[in-house]
């Protein structure tokens, strides 16, 4: 049985996500590594659903520029939210 285009950028995304995690170790990879192959996973996931959904092309409007800076948007947003919260001011 053939693999559907979407089931392979599901295959893709997750080897993207693999590299993503084994490139945490700062003493291996540049800081910035891992967030590239994040980005390269939730995109190949998120053209997986839209392909799923529509069961065939993405929609043409999807210019992949203005997709990866969405993406790249998400990403900043969810490196906030995991940032420590700060220590509260000395009295």
């Amino acid at each position: 049985m053939a693999l559907s285009e979407a089931e392979g950028l599901l295959r893709i995304a997750a080897a993207d996500l693999e590299t993503a995690v084994a490139s945490t170790d700062p003493t291996v990879f540049r800081e910035g590594a891992w967030g590239f192959w994040l980005q390269q996973a939730v995109e190949k996931a998120l053209k997986a659903w839209l392909l799923h959904l529509g069961e065939g092309e993405l929609p043409l409007e999807l210019e992949r520029t203005a997709f990866n800076q969405r993406v790249n948007a998400l990403v900043l947003h969810v490196e906030q939210l995991l940032q420590p919260p700060s220590a509260p001011p000395q009295a």
